[in-house]
């Protein structure tokens, strides 16, 4: 945990050191609708009454559109996912979220911050589908890559987190207390 810790830390300084230095690329245009979808790696530390905690590697992917409402400052719905498929085990757990992004001085580099649904699935083996929702967070930071007018690159660092509650199998209760935190990287395309 604490390799891929400092490996997002070290990300999130470099987006927006970027950011900062690159401050000629503008960013969010002011006004309009915007929306994003990218892929990327991330580390899942799932938990709940009784479970052994442990961390994941999987495939991260998001989601996102919204709309600018000032030149610095933007608001959107994102589905941020985290899948891993082993054993004949798929695991999938996220967040969809409200969330606030904001790009300090009218440059590329943003932070965001939102809260919302968390959702937990879990397939396969011999037994149903089993899964649940709850309440989730979500933070991160990112830079827009001007690649055309309307386009841009967007490397993320997102962290989301979520407690789920009670997670059922064919309508009985198999865990209590299940919770995920999730820390990710990717690199996504905006359009604005």
């Amino acid at each position: 945990m604490i390799r891929a810790t400092h490996a997002a830390a070290a990300l999130a300084v470099l987006v927006l050191v970027a950011g900062s230095a690159a401050h000629a690329q503008t960013g969010p245009q002011g006004g309009g609708l915007w929306i994003g979808a990218g892929l990327g790696y991330g580390v899942a530390w799932p938990s709940c009454q009784g479970c052994p905690t442990d961390h994941r590697g999987g495939l991260a992917t998001f989601l996102k559109l919204g709309a600018s409402l000032r030149p610095n400052l933007r608001l959107g719905g994102e589905l941020n996912l985290w899948m891993k498929h082993a054993s004949g085990l798929t695991q999938e757990m996220g967040n969809l979220s409200a969330a606030l992004y904001w790009y300090p001085g009218g440059g590329a580099a943003f932070a965001k911050g939102g809260a919302g649904l968390a959702l937990t699935h879990f397939s396969g083996g011999a037994g149903n589908p089993a899964g649940s929702t709850g309440f989730g967070v979500v933070a991160g930071a990112g830079y827009d890559w001007r690649l055309a007018r309307h386009v841009s690159l967007t490397p993320v660092v997102n962290l989301y987190l979520g407690w789920t509650g009670e997670e059922k199998q064919g309508g009985a209760v198999i865990g209590r207390g299940l919770r995920h935190a999730i820390l990710d990287a990717g690199l996504g395309i905006t359009v604005h």
